[in-house]
C-alpha cells in the first residue's frame, strides 16, 4: 500500500499557500474554489476550507491527525522554523523510548511535529 495524498483543513488558503511552501518547501499545483492542491515529495496534499474555532489542547490525546517530520537534526530544524515565525508548543525537544520531538501549530490549528529518531532504538 502506497499513501495517495494527505488531507488539510484550513481557512484560508492564501495563508496555507504562502504557509507550507515558505516553510516546507511544498509545491504549488492548483487551485480552485473548492481546494488547493500542492505536492512535498511525490505526495499530494489537497487543502479544503473548514471552519475551526477549537485549540489544539493536549493533541496527544485528541483524535486528530498530526503530520510528524522525520529529521536528523531535530534542534537546527527548530531553529530554522522559528527563524521563519513558527511558534512550538514545547521549547525543548521531548524525549521517548526512541525519539525526540516537538510540536508545533500552523496558522489554522494543525498541529504537526518534528521527530528526530534515536538511531539505536527504532520501533519495529
Amino acid at each position: 500500500m502506497k499513501l495517495h495524498m494527505l488531507t488539510i483543513f484550513v481557512t484560508d488558503f492564501e495563508i496555507a499557500k504562502t504557509y507550507y511552501s515558505d516553510l516546507l518547501s511544498w509545491s504549488f499545483i492548483k487551485e480552485d474554489n473548492y481546494h488547493l492542491e500542492m505536492r512535498t515529495e511525490g505526495t499530494k496534499v489537497h487543502f479544503y476550507l473548514a471552519n475551526r474555532n477549537t485549540s489544539p489542547g493536549d493533541y496527544s490525546r485528541e483524535a486528530r491527525t498530526v503530520f510528524v517530520f522525520e529529521t536528523d537534526n531535530i534542534e537546527r530544524e527548530m531553529k530554522i522554523l522559528q527563524s521563519k515565525g513558527v511558534q512550538f508548543l514545547h521549547v525543548v525537544p521531548n524525549e521517548n523510548d526512541f525519539s525526540r520531538y516537538a510540536a508545533f501549530k500552523d496558522p489554522f490549528g494543525n498541529v504537526h511535529e518534528l521527530c528526530e529518531l534515536k538511531k539505536h532504538q527504532l520501533p519495529e
